[in-house]
């Protein structure tokens, strides 16, 4: 099956120096769900992981927490919800009043 995915540029922050990590934050959102029901989800357990990307149970489990501590994953019950891209944020409009005589 081929389908695209996004992912966070994650290179600037202090996990990145861990394959494990990485690796599993890759593996994350390559696998998680993309449709409305299940975007984002990943409903795989620590053992089915650990398996997948080739680390030990306890590589899976140090990465995981990693990627928890940076805001990256979250556990929504038994599934685990990947960030796999930032909300823009947006600037407030500016009023109508300030836009007709210029001044800002």
């Amino acid at each position: 099956m081929n389908r695209y995915t996004t992912l966070l540029d994650i290179t600037g922050l202090p996990l990145y120096r861990s394959v494990g990590a990485r690796l599993l934050y890759v593996h994350l959102c390559l696998k998680s769900g993309y449709h409305k029901d299940d975007l984002d989800i990943c409903r795989e357990s620590l053992a089915q992981l650990s398996y997948n990307t080739g680390m030990t149970i306890s590589a899976t489990r140090h990465a995981l927490s990693l990627l928890t501590t940076a805001g990256l994953v979250t556990r929504e019950g038994s599934a685990l919800k990947v960030v796999k891209f930032v909300q823009p944020v947006l600037a407030a409009k500016r009023s109508a009043a300030s836009r007709q005589d210029g001044t800002d």
